[in-house]
């Protein structure tokens, strides 16, 4: 009887051995489970540092199951004693509506309170709320004023922001040399936007000197990174032998890559593709259903899809329109997927 298990010590081991287990199912590493637990303990003890973080990993799912309401109430006790990022995510709920009812007014209210205390994410954001009028009315000049506050701390969001509008003349002088400045500064920070939009300068000698290797390797970058707009640019580069070989299969393999994710451009220029053969086998059901998908955008498209919509025949027609119908789903799933990936 003396190496007899005691009960108390095999349900304390099963307990912890379904614990652990439960966790690894999930997905979570020990260190990301350790780390919740560190928070939680400090943010017990009133630690306001530590309730940002419990609200974060209850949010992103992070050594705990994911939950709205936990998170929305650990950001809250936070915020309220005054916690800058706290305030940031705080106003970043409210407009997105995560664990409580959209409200932009809200959002603008906390992202004040963030960005008045140096939150360069805050200040990014309440100057695209001024842009756009969203829960504040909209201003200019106030937008300007916190996007430049933000980018010249280095955020880059903001430096890509403001390069935008310099390049539009938005609330200031259109300076392209100026745009492209602040373009580079956030694209080399990795913002896959403002890569694109620096080769497109280099690409048009916009305020910077035209230069077909720059605007190439700019796009490339950006483009491999998934990002729609430059994966057309690229292909279209491709179409063209702008700065490379002209290569039509490449040219549609970046076209396929942008149309999927909703790029009307590269729909239609796929799309024109099929019709034509051109770097793919003709192919009138696909070609009928990118420019179909792409109609009510561009010009190019709606007489291409309607040149189609009068000689092909009607079985071909009721493809084309399923076939569509797959690629719009496809595509809204694959947006649906990435707004959850950049939510975490």
């Amino acid at each position: 009887m003396k190496n007899a298990v005691r009960p108390w010590v095999i349900a304390f081991l099963i307990g912890t051995l379904a614990q652990v287990t439960i966790h690894c199912l999930a997905g979570m590493t020990p260190e990301e489970f350790k780390r919740h637990e560190d928070y939680k303990a400090k943010a017990n003890s009133g630690d306001s540092e530590a309730q940002t973080n419990l609200g974060l990993s209850y949010a992103k799912g992070e050594g705990v199951a994911k939950d709205s309401t936990e998170a929305l109430k650990w950001i809250r006790k936070a915020a309220d004693k005054g916690h800058p990022k706290a305030q940031y995510t705080l106003g970043y709920f409210y407009a997105k509506g995560d664990g409580l009812p959209k409200d932009q007014a809200e959002a603008v209210k906390w992202y004040l309170k963030a960005a008045n205390q140096g939150d360069v994410m805050a200040q990014t954001n309440l100057g695209l709320c001024y842009a756009k009028g969203e829960g504040v009315v909209k201003d200019s000049a106030e937008a300007l004023r916190w996007i430049r506050m933000s980018a010249e701390q280095g955020q880059p969001m903001a430096q890509y922001t403001l390069g935008y509008f310099y390049a539009k003349g938005d609330g200031l002088p259109k300076d392209q040399a100026e745009a492209a400045k602040w373009y580079l500064k956030a694209a080399n920070q990795g913002d896959v936007i403002a890569q694109t939009n620096l080769g497109l300068c280099y690409a048009k000698g916009e305020g910077v000197v035209k230069d077909s290797a720059e605007a190439l390797r700019w796009i490339r970058m950006s483009a491999e990174q998934g990002q729609p707009m430059a994966q057309y640019t690229l292909g279209y580069f491709y179409a063209n032998g702008e700065g490379l070989p002209k290569d039509q299969a490449e040219a549609v393999k970046w076209y396929l890559k942008a149309a999927n994710q909703g790029d009307a451009m590269a729909q239609t220029n796929l799309g024109l593709c099929y019709a034509k053969g051109e770097g793919i086998l003709k192919n009138d059901i696909e070609a009928y259903a990118f420019l179909s998908l792409a109609s009510g955008t561009i010009k190019e498209a709606e007489y291409g899809f309607e040149y189609y919509n009068e000689r092909i025949s009607a079985e071909a027609r009721f493809r084309g329109q399923q076939r569509a119908k797959e690629i719009q789903k496809e595509i809204e799933a694959k947006i649906a997927a990435a707004k959850a990936a950049a939510d975490r």
